[in-house]
């Protein structure tokens, strides 16, 4: 197993800092697919499985009701870009490493197919709300002291082992960029649990696992949750559509006599049967058909009110919402009065959980990027900065204008100087002309 190899068997995985290590195999590209056959008991396999530590097959599951639901993928996909959507600032005691670190993020580029730039790289750390836990690898200088690009690595690629360490694991056995397994440390790559990730260099790795649910981290991410009422909605879809079949073409209905009643001496033969089978067949692209006379056939209308689908995909649609954004009426509209006080109250909501989710994502980024960034530039012991991100919205100015003008009224001192920087106007020039009230 991995953890009875030693650091010094390692040898093979101690490339230079601007080696790619963590390239995803040629099979990797093959995802899990499950398709008409992902029901409750095939997540139910898939989720035993992640339990103890094989999480591949069930990103891959997570990965296949993200694409195949609008509703689900708009949801993740907007509070992901609370976070990385969010101007962001760079703020330490040392200017020179705060230009620095802006500088080097800011000029982080998507390069290749796998490659992150800086904004990307803030998507990608946010996917880890659903799938619990996101990886990318830093590629440095030559010299090791800047990182130059941010790779990619799959979700599906991480395992987990007895000891909760994460691993990054070639669940394929196709090889991968280190070459041909030959070392102790490359036949480990290839076999199970992978090699754990904290064996690396400090800052080669981002690896960001937010606290969604709490509890162990297998068992992390909210699609833990939210996968339910997706798979329900992927059933009431289904049969949806075989209900707007029946409604656009009518149910059709043969009957033949069989001989055995009264009504019907006389027996259907089998050719007349034939006859039934293809005249039902046909009627969806003809209009006329001919039948025996000892057939018959009936079409049934759909009922013109049926609900039942309708409120089966609200239902599920309404339960992933309130579990990813933390309401409804942030991602579709509602029904009924006071809807827009109870969408403001909504927005707070929301609003909470982006700066939650900033408060993780800034913390992983200084332990993980920054604080590598800082050490390997400017030497140990320089104080590193932390990544603030902007997730409230704009303050409105007409109203903070009101609320000064009613302090300054009411005999509150507010100095020229804080008012002027609360409502984002700069000082006046001497011999500027000044607006004066008519």
């Amino acid at each position: 197993m991995v953890d009875s190899i030693s650091r010094s068997e390692y040898a093979a995985l101690q490339a230079p800092p601007s080696a790619f290590l963590a390239k995803a195999p040629y099979n990797d590209r093959f995802q899990y697919r499950l398709g008409s056959n992902l029901t409750p008991q095939a997540l139910s396999t898939v989720q035993r499985q992640a339990d103890i530590g094989y999480m591949y097959q069930w990103i891959d599951v997570l990965d296949e009701l993200r694409e195949t639901d609008p509703h689900l993928h708009a949801s993740l996909y907007q509070r992901e870009a609370l976070v990385a959507g969010s101007p962001w600032q760079i703020v330490g005691d040392d200017a020179a490493v705060n230009d620095y670190v802006t500088r080097t993020l800011g000029n982080l580029e998507s390069r290749g197919d796998m490659a992150l730039s800086f904004t990307d790289l803030l998507h990608h750390m946010q996917t880890a709300v659903y799938y619990g836990r996101s990886c990318a690898e830093v590629v440095w200088s030559p010299d090791g002291r800047r990182p130059e690009a941010i790779e990619f690595v799959h979700p599906r690629r991480l395992a987990y082992a007895t000891d909760w360490r994460i691993h990054l694991w070639d669940a394929t056995g196709s090889g991968t960029a280190i070459g041909a397994p030959q070392t102790a440390a490359e036949r480990a790559f290839a076999t199970f649990p992978g090699i754990p990730l904290d064996v690396f260099p400090s800052g080669k790795f981002i690896v960001h696992r937010p606290r969604i649910r709490g509890g162990y981290p297998t068992r992390e991410g909210i699609g833990r949750t939210v996968c339910w009422y997706a798979l329900f909605k992927k059933f009431g879809m289904r049969d949806l559509l075989a209900l707007t079949e029946w409604a656009g073409r009518g149910l059709r209905v043969g009957e033949y006599s069989s001989g055995s009643t009264p009504d019907s001496p006389v027996r259907s033969s089998p050719e007349d049967v034939a006859a039934l089978q293809e005249a039902i067949e046909a009627m969806s692209s003809t209009v006329s058909i001919v039948i025996p006379d000892t057939t018959k056939l009936t079409v049934l209308d759909a009922p013109n009110v049926n609900a039942l689908h309708e409120h089966l995909v609200a239902l599920c649609n309404g339960e992933m919402s309130k579990a990813i954004v933390g309401s409804t009426l942030t991602s579709e509209v509602g029904e009924g009065g006071g809807n827009r006080a109870l969408g403001e109250v909504h927005e707070r909501v929301t609003l909470m959980i982006a700066r939650g989710d900033a408060e993780a994502v800034a913390g992983t980024l200084r332990r993980d990027l920054l604080r590598p960034m800082v050490e390997r530039m400017f030497g140990r012991g320089t104080p590193v900065p932390k990544i603030v991100f902007a997730t409230d919205p704009a303050q409105d100015l007409t109203e903070l204008a009101k609320r000064l003008d009613l302090a300054a009224r009411a005999g509150i001192g507010i100095s020229q100087t804080d008012a002027r920087k609360m409502l984002q106007l700069p000082d006046p020039l001497e011999g500027d002309a000044l607006l004066v009230p008519r």
